[in-house]
C-alpha cells in the first residue's frame, strides 16, 4: 500500500495537473484554494484545504460545463491582451521611431536656434521661434553668418508673409480680422482666416500696420494697397472681424462698404498684441524699426 500523501505533496501534485488552482493561506495559517477563472459558483471563492481531499473532486470540477466556458473565456481575453498589446508595443516603438527621426531631421534648426541666441534675439519672447526659421534654413546650412540676429528675423518675416499671401491669393475666399494694439502705440495687425487647397481653415498673419492718425480713411487706404502690392483680389473678401472698440468699429465698416462684404463683431479676439514701447519709440528709433519685421513673423506668439 503506497504511503499517503502529505498537504504539500498533493498541492504540488494537483497544481501540476490543474493549472487553474490558485492557493493562498488564511491568518490561522490554513491552506485554501480556489478556481482561478470561474466566477461564480463554490469555486469562485477560497475553501480550506484538508488532508482527506481526493483527486477526484477536482476532476469533477475540471468536467464542470461552466468552468469549462470560463476556461475559454480566459483564453479568448489572454489572446486579446496580448494581441492588443502587440499592436500597442508596436505603436509605441514606431512613436520612438518618429521621435527620434524628428531630433535627427531638426538639429540643423537647433543649431540655428543657438545662432540666433549669440545674436541677442530675446529668445525668452520666441519658444517657438525654430518654426518660422525653418523657412529659410536647410539641413546642409552652416548656419553662420556677420549680419546680427535680428536681420534673420527680418529676412524670417519676409518668407513667412510671402507664404501666406501665397494661400490667400489662392484661396476662393477670405475674412479679414482686425486686432488694435495698446491704444498708445495705434498699430492694427491684419490676419485673414481663409479655407486652403486642402479643404483646411488656417489663420494667416499678414500684417501690422502703424496708425499715423485715427481716420479710417487712411486705415481703408493702407488695406486697400496691402491688397493691391500682394495681387489679392478684395472681392474675395466675404466678411470683416473686429473687436468691440468705436475705433476699429469704424474701420471695418469703412472697409465693409469698400469691399462688399459683412462685418461682425468679437468681445475680445484671440489674437492681440501688446507691444509694450510707446508711439515716440516706434516713431523715432532705428532700433524699433528693425525689430518692426521680427514683430512680424512672431506675432502669433504674443497671442493671450
Amino acid at each position: 500500500m503506497p504511503p499517503k500523501k502529505t498537504l504539500d505533496q498533493k498541492k504540488k501534485d494537483w497544481s501540476a495537473i490543474f493549472a487553474w488552482v490558485e492557493w493562498a493561506v488564511d491568518d490561522e495559517g490554513e491552506d485554501l484554494y480556489k478556481c482561478s477563472v470561474c466566477t461564480k459558483g463554490v469555486w469562485s471563492d477560497y475553501r480550506r484545504f484538508s488532508g482527506n481531499m481526493q483527486k477526484s473532486l477536482f476532476d469533477q470540477h475540471a468536467d464542470d460545463k461552466h468552468h469549462r466556458e470560463s476556461l475559454l473565456q480566459a483564453e479568448g481575453k489572454a489572446q486579446m491582451k496580448a494581441y492588443w498589446g502587440g499592436i500597442i508595443a508596436s505603436a509605441q516603438a514606431k512613436k520612438q521611431q518618429e521621435e527620434a527621426k524628428m531630433v535627427a531631421e531638426k538639429s540643423q534648426q537647433f543649431k540655428a536656434l543657438l545662432w540666433l541666441v549669440q545674436n541677442e534675439v530675446a529668445m525668452a519672447k520666441y519658444p517657438s521661434f525654430i518654426e518660422l526659421i525653418d523657412e529659410l534654413v536647410s539641413r546642409e546650412h552652416s548656419h553662420t553668418s556677420a549680419k546680427s540676429g535680428w536681420e534673420m528675423a527680418r529676412s524670417c518675416s519676409a518668407v513667412c508673409r510671402k507664404r501666406w499671401t501665397d494661400k490667400i491669393r489662392e484661396a476662393p475666399m477670405h475674412c479679414l480680422i482686425l486686432d488694435s494694439t495698446n491704444d498708445g502705440d495705434n498699430w492694427v495687425a491684419i490676419l485673414c482666416r481663409f479655407v486652403d487647397s486642402r479643404g483646411r481653415t488656417e489663420t494667416a498673419f499678414w500684417d501690422i500696420v502703424p496708425m499715423v492718425d485715427q481716420k479710417a480713411d487712411t486705415f481703408v487706404g493702407i488695406v486697400a494697397e496691402l491688397y493691391k502690392s500682394d495681387q489679392i483680389d478684395e472681392k474675395r473678401c466675404v466678411a470683416i472681424a473686429s473687436d468691440g472698440c468705436t475705433t476699429m468699429k469704424r474701420f471695418a465698416e469703412d472697409l465693409s462698404a469698400l469691399f462688399g462684404g459683412g462685418t461682425f463683431w468679437c468681445h475680445c479676439l484671440s489674437h492681440r498684441l501688446d507691444l509694450a514701447l510707446s508711439r515716440d519709440a516706434w516713431t523715432k528709433s532705428n532700433f524699433c524699426k528693425m525689430i518692426e519685421a521680427g514683430l512680424r513673423s512672431a506675432y502669433l506668439l504674443f497671442n493671450r
